[in-house]
């Protein structure tokens, strides 16, 4: 992992000593808001939207489940071995073995908040009258780490002042397409919009129906590019249809879920987009 200055590591976190453990820093952060542990975005392989809580701050044992973890544990980092056994020897075994029902539950709120502020970015990039993104001399999106992540800038309003020894090789602002943006980038690449948060994950702008998105916005046409593209479909959820993956997950959770062809769904009528400005009953 690449350090990031001023990250407070401490023992009583099983994280500090896991393989899995990536770390970014926070464009959410408010420095006078009191909270030194919001300066940095801690995610894993188990939970690549961030840590949650109980684990990160309150020393629950992770190689026990945790809901939401997709099956996925604590894997100890060999060369991490001291802290893993300073985090036995501090934490107290019903802690780490506590009830975390309530917890988790109040964490999944405040995941499904970020979620609804992804869909909500990611439906003023597809909409907006102008979107660019920071290139390289060769025309390339200028790519820089930032901790353990790789961060991109892009803007879709007046873009902001980048220091070019933070951004190594930046030139120029070029204009892009949502959809060249989204195939351009890795999927775990994270997309630094207007010089804020939240930041867009690359995964989350490959699984989203553009074109879909963007007439919904409008408001016209929505019929018509509903039928010539695909929407998601959540599984045991009838009724509704969504224009990308992580809007689906901020209104219903990690559900599973169907790619289809529009064409499948328009017959019975659907809602597109439940749960965000836009949404709009199509067919039927």
């Amino acid at each position: 992992m690449t350090p990031l200055p001023g990250l407070i590591t401490y023992p009583e976190n099983l994280c500090a000593s896991c393989a899995f453990l990536r770390e970014t820093y926070n464009p959410d952060h408010d420095p006078g808001g009191g909270d030194p542990f919001s300066t940095f975005l801690s995610y894993c392989r188990a939970f690549p939207d961030g840590v949650p809580e109980d684990i990160r701050l309150r020393g629950y044992d992770h190689r026990r489940r945790y809901p939401g973890d997709n099956g996925v544990r604590y894997r100890p980092d060999r060369a991490k071995a001291g802290l893993l056994r300073a985090y036995e020897a501090l934490v107290r075994p019903e802690d780490a073995g506590r009830d975390v029902s309530e917890s988790a539950r109040a964490w999944t709120a405040r995941l499904a908040a970020l979620r609804a502020r992804r869909a909500a970015l990611i439906a003023d990039i597809a909409d907006a009258p102008e979107l660019r993104v920071a290139v390289r001399e060769d025309g390339t999106p200028v790519v820089s780490p930032v901790g353990d992540a790789v961060w991109t800038p892009a803007a879709t309003r007046r873009v902001p002042p980048l220091e070019p020894s933070e951004w190594p090789g930046f030139t120029a602002w070029a204009d892009i397409t949502p959809e060249h943006l989204a195939k351009t980038v890795d999927t775990d690449r994270m997309v630094f919009v207007n010089g804020r948060g939240p930041l867009l994950v690359g995964r989350d702008l490959k699984d989203v129906a553009f074109g879909i998105l963007r007439a919904a916005r409008r408001g016209s046409g929505v019929l018509e590019a509903v039928v010539g593209g695909v929407v998601f479909v959540p599984e045991g959820v009838g009724g509704v249809v969504f224009s990308s993956r992580v809007g689906l997950w901020a209104e219903l959770g990690e559900v599973g879920f169907r790619v289809v062809s529009g064409v499948e769904v328009v017959g019975r009528g659907v809602v597109l987009d439940r749960g965000q400005g836009h949404a709009v009953r199509v067919g039927g």
